[in-house]
């Protein structure tokens, strides 16, 4: 029972990386990832520095955490505001194939109920398909955030993403993902190759000024 659920939950971390999972986590710093899952990363932090910038304000505290990236690396305002346009599209599309991903494993996890049959899964055609169609997607948006950044700060942004994006994912199993374990409900969002809540080191974010 135990590797036919291993074989489920590696079924739906298929439809994040197009290939079976590492067997354990590992860093990143000495293996090159698929640009589109590091964008995707970098897509899902600016995101979530977004959130907790909104969830400072609702406790009074003037902080804008998405001034990291104007920071660390070099942007300017309105090259930031470009970025959290661009992130903010992709993710909305990303959710969308996130969403025809999970009904697609839900009708494979629905043929292979637990204690009723010891046949494997094989990954569907269909969802190795929704991956190819969701990395050319976070590329195309990849383009146009470097478009709008310009000649020169697109050249910085890449070696930036490069130098500090890329070191600081990790790679997760499955396994390591509560959203594939069959036993939790179901969720809106398909399983995350990369982790959105990895730390990306730095100093704290200054204060916004009015």
């Amino acid at each position: 029972m135990k590797t036919r659920l291993t074989l489920i939950l590696i079924l739906a971390g298929a439809f994040v990386i197009g290939t079976l999972a590492p067997a354990a986590s590992q860093s990143t710093t000495d293996k090159k990832l698929p640009e589109a899952h590091i964008y995707l990363h970098l897509f899902k932090h600016m995101a979530s520095l977004e959130k907790r910038t909104e969830m400072a304000k609702q406790t009074g505290k003037n902080i804008d955490f998405t001034q990291w990236y104007e920071r660390e690396a070099g942007l300017t305002p309105s090259q930031n505001e470009a970025l959290k346009t661009v992130a903010s599209a992709c993710l909305a599309e990303v959710e969308r194939l996130n969403d025809q991903a999970e009904e697609i494993i839900r009708q494979v996890r629905a043929q292979y109920p637990p204690g009723q049959t010891n046949r494997a899964p094989s990954v569907p055609p269909e969802l190795l398909e929704l991956q190819k169609t969701r990395d050319t997607m976070v590329l195309r948006y990849r383009d146009e955030l470097l478009a709008q950044l310009g000649d020169d700060a697109s050249v910085r942004f890449k070696k930036f993403v490069e130098d500090k994006i890329q070191p600081n994912i990790k790679v997760i199993t499955p396994g390591q993902s509560r959203e594939l374990s069959p036993q939790q409900p179901s969720v809106k969002s398909a399983p995350a190759f990369i982790d959105p809540k990895t730390p990306i080191t730095g100093p704290l974010p200054r204060k916004a000024t009015n």
